[in-house]
Order: structure tokens, then sequence, then C-alpha cells
């Protein structure tokens, strides 16, 4: 009954929320449409990217394509993960409305994750980083202002990336060094850079792409064959999630703190996923380690 009533009570709280609180969560973006339209492009030349890298194998050239590099594109992980391991991880936050609920969440059901902080969302939330650190999750670097790194000059990346390393290890100095590129665009100077301040650089098995559903809890036929999304779920949020993680037995969850309906999910996916038989771990964890680069 008690788990009942805690349920209840973070619902309402998600259904209170304003669009205009919601619309202020983006307030490095112009708005939800122009992320949605950067979002889909991208992954639209990376989809493009891994079907010519495929036809390439397959013809037995083993080039990589034209436009793109040996470490352009290294977010998507391939590798199968451990049976029946799940690791949740947030992006773009901290959102000063939406974080905490994600952690009521995650400490009800006793589940720790990875929270990769925009350094400037994170300076005016530093309650919250410290709260989502006490409560034994991850922080890790998302960069400064969150933008595509294959436009971005050397400088600008260097200083998007040590910038929020600042701010985050001046509170946390001893947190697990942790990075996620924006869109998962990589590039070879800042995997550099990282590795030489000794982080690890992480993908993700399962692309929730929450970022599509969010705007109107169903996703476009383009944006379900970048994500792929099956028929079935396209208007089913939870149900693609779960979906994903059963196809690949596990993995690494990319989600984004800073959309309700990922928030509204979130225990669903919790519930149904341990019910069949899912362990939750952290990107700490030794046997996720060859997952990160």
């Amino acid at each position: 009954m008690k788990k009942q009533i805690i349920l209840k009570s973070l619902i309402a709280s998600l259904v209170l929320i304003s669009n205009t609180t919601y619309a202020h969560e983006f307030d490095d973006i112009e708005n939800q449409d122009a992320e949605i339209e950067m979002t889909e492009q991208i992954r639209s030349e990376q989809k493009e990217y891994f079907e010519e890298l495929q036809e390439n194998w397959m013809r037995g050239t083993w080039a990589r394509p034209r436009a793109g590099g040996s470490c352009k594109y290294v977010s998507s992980i391939f590798s199968p993960p451990p049976a029946k391991t799940v690791v949740l991880t947030f992006d773009d936050g901290p959102s000063s409305s939406l974080t905490p609920l994600v952690l009521d969440i995650l400490k009800k059901h006793g589940v720790k994750a990875t929270f990769f902080m925009k350094g400037n969302a994170a300076t005016s939330k530093m309650s919250i980083v410290k709260r989502v650190n006490a409560e034994g999750h991850i922080v890790a670097n998302h960069s400064y202002s969150h933008p595509n790194f294959h436009t971005l000059s050397q400088g600008t990346q260097v200083s998007e990336f040590t910038t929020t390393d600042s701010i985050l290890r001046s509170e946390m100095p001893s947190s697990t060094k942790l990075f996620r590129y924006p869109y998962g665009n990589s590039t070879c100077s800042t995997n550099a850079l990282a590795q030489r301040q000794g982080y690890k650089i992480v993908g993700w098995h399962v692309d929730s792409c929450d970022w599509a559903f969010s705007k109107n809890g169903y996703v476009t036929s383009k944006q379900a064959a970048l994500c792929a999304v099956k028929p079935a779920n396209t208007a089913n949020f939870a149900g693609h999630v779960l979906s994903e993680v059963r196809r690949l037995n596990g993995g690494i969850v990319l989600m984004h703190e800073v959309h309700q309906r990922t928030v509204y999910s979130l225990d669903e996916i919790i519930v149904r996923l341990k019910r069949e038989g899912f362990t939750f771990t952290n990107l700490n964890d030794p046997k996720m380690a060859r997952y990160l680069k």
C-alpha cells in the first residue's frame, strides 16, 4: 500500500509539471522541435555510415565510408551485453523538476544509474548534482553546452570537455571519469583528450528514442526506422525500451531525464524488467569495463 501511495504521488507530480517548465529544461536550445530535428538528422547520418560500413564489409573491402574516420561514430555498442544485465543512463540533466523524480524512482527500486550531465545545467543546479552523487549514482561528463562535436574546432572541443570536467570534479574529485558525446558524435581529438585525462568514453546498446517519443507520444515512420521501433510500439515508449532490452538480453540503455515521458515510464520499465529476471548494475561494475572505450 505504501509503495502504491508513493507511485501515485510521483505520477501526480509529473502531471503538475507545466509545459512552461518543460520548455525551460531546454533553455540551452532554441526549442524542442529544433532538438528533435537535430537528433533525427544526426541519427540519419549515423545510420547511413553504418549501412555503408556493412556494405563495404560484405564486399570484402574493409574500407570505412569516406564521410567517416576511424573514430567518428563510436557510440553504438555492437558487442553483446552481459546476459540479463541492464545499465540505465540518463543524459542532458540535471533538470530541476525531473531529476529528483528520477532519483525517487531509482531509490524505490534500489537501482543505481549513471547521469551524464551538461556543465551549463550543472552550474545552476549543484544541489541536485550533489544529491545524485550522495545517493550512490555516477555523475559523468556530457560536455558543457551539448553541441555536435563534428562541427567544432579542436579548441572548442577541448573547452566543452574540460570546462564540465572542472565543474563536476570541483565538487566530486574522486568521481568515476566517464564521458559521453552529445548525440554520440565522437571525434579523434576529443577521444585522445579524454583518454589522456583518464576518462572512458561511453556509448549504448539500446537507444530509447525518447527524444522522438517526447513531443507527441509516438514516433514517425522515419524515426521508427532510425531507432528500430517495432510497428506495435510506435506509440508505446515503454514497450519499445522493453522490446529492445529483451532483444539484446540486456545492455546499456540511453535515456534523457529532461523528457517527461521518460520519467513517467521509468517505474514500469524497471518493474517489468525485474519481473522478467533482469538485474540492474552500473558502469563501475567490472563486468561492464569491456564496453567502455
